[in-house]
């Protein structure tokens, strides 16, 4: 076995992909491009069609290689895998081929939707957003990346995308996980609430003897120089304000009837959040449907997608075409699809997004001689805080604890 690395860093107009990095390992090439985050909080909308722009890029930097696996990475985590197989040089990536999405939600943001809930009898982790990267814990090494402090005297040990761990204060890692979580843009009253959610989860995590990473995994943290990276010349404003936001609630956490809550979130609802129950089959007091008006400030709060017929029926394996009887069966509280009938065969609308990659659940389908058009409403599984609606409620005067108390149904908001 032998690795071979290269290294390189992308100086253009366009930073969509802000580096690379090539390896060869038992004769096998992996090419990882490293995403900044997405259009939708960027306003990076110069390549709308994720093939056309990787294949653009790999021409454009002269990366040569006819076989091997483009892993495209998003703030450390791996969001996609492809394998390529004597694929010609001009183009590297022909028009056939196409990306296994692992994680439905990467077009949208830099914030990543937590999925870990409890079950009744034990841990059921549901994780249909997790990196299929496994990450080794054999022979970890222990780096000192950012400079901590000591304000509540809790330190975590993160695991990183480069196999090495981290320890640090709690504090500061929340900070690292704000500002990976939530744009910094945001109001700081939506920022406070990231951050009791942030620091939630950790302290959940601990408690059950798992170990936090960098990653989708558990939840993402960025260290002081990929926020530089994130951030550019932004970046001693945005810092500030996230550690202001962090230490302006610091040691605070959510519990529910004295445990620690499972704060999950997404980006945008559809104008209302969805009961935990109608995505994972988890009924929790806390996780119930609530109004959420402020969404739709989202740009991209409505969206058009269009699947040709022949991508569908891949997804799906079956033959989706224009003669194809389609029904939505019935939809839930909140106004997501809760049962759908393509052909003979039946789906939750929970399924037919992670097979097909859509933005939310709310959707309707026009048809036409090629394939379907999604029309769908909000970003997101729905469950728990929307990012857009605390920015959005934030914007409007209410304080961090009413954007949680409003969110996550009857929690308390404690002090550690």
């Amino acid at each position: 076995m032998y690795i071979l690395l290269l290294i390189g860093k992308i100086y253009n107009g366009d930073k969509m992909i802000y580096s690379y990095k090539y390896k060869k390992i038992d004769d096998i090439d992996i090419l990882y491009l490293y995403f900044d985050f997405s259009d939708e909080f960027f306003n990076k909308n110069s390549f709308n069609n994720i093939d056309d722009y990787i294949r653009n890029f790999i021409n454009k930097n002269k990366i040569l290689f006819k076989t091997g696996i483009i892993t495209i990475v998003i703030g450390g985590s791996v969001f996609y895998k492809v394998w390529l197989n004597d694929i010609n040089t001009d183009p590297i990536i022909d028009a056939n081929y196409n990306i296994v999405n692992y994680n439905n939600d990467v077009d949208d943001s830099n914030s990543v939707e937590s999925y870990e809930i409890v079950s009744n009898d034990d841990i059921n982790k549901v994780n249909d957003n997790a990196s299929n990267e496994v990450i080794s814990n054999n022979n970890v090494t222990i780096t000192d990346e950012v400079e901590t402090s000591s304000n509540n005297g809790i330190y975590v040990n993160v695991l990183r995308s480069d196999n090495s761990y981290i320890n640090l204060e709690l504090e500061e890692y929340v900070v690292g996980v704000v500002g990976a979580e939530m744009p910094a843009s945001f109001p700081s009253e939506a920022l406070k609430s990231q951050a009791v959610i942030a620091r939630t989860y950790a302290l959940k995590t601990m408690s059950r003897g798992k170990t936090l990473t960098d990653s989708v995994s558990t939840q993402r943290y960025m260290s002081n120089s990929e926020l530089k990276q994130l951030w550019g010349n932004s970046f001693d404003t945005y810092y500030q304000k996230v550690k202001n936001a962090v230490y302006d609630t610091s040691g605070l956490y959510l519990s529910y009837n004295g445990d620690y809550c499972d704060c999950v979130y997404h980006s945008t609802s559809n104008g209302k959040t969805e009961n935990s129950v109608n995505v994972w089959g988890n009924y929790y007091p806390y996780l119930v449907s609530v109004d959420s008006s402020y969404d739709s400030v989202n740009p991209s709060f409505l969206k058009d997608t269009f699947i040709s017929y022949s991508d569908i029926s891949k997804k799906l394996n079956i033959l989706v075409d224009d003669n194809t009887v389609i029904n939505i069966n019935d939809k839930t509280e909140s106004g997501r699809v809760s049962s759908i009938t393509i052909g003979n065969k039946n789906y939750t609308g929970v399924e037919l997004r992670n097979f097909l990659g859509l933005r939310s659940t709310d959707f309707s389908i026009d048809k036409n001689n090629d394939g379907l058009i999604f029309h769908t409403r909000g970003y997101g599984h729905g469950v728990g805080l929307s990012q857009y609606g605390a920015s959005g409620m934030a914007s409007s005067g209410y304080s961090f604890q009413d954007i949680l108390k409003h969110y996550y149904t009857g929690v308390t908001i404690n002090h550690i």
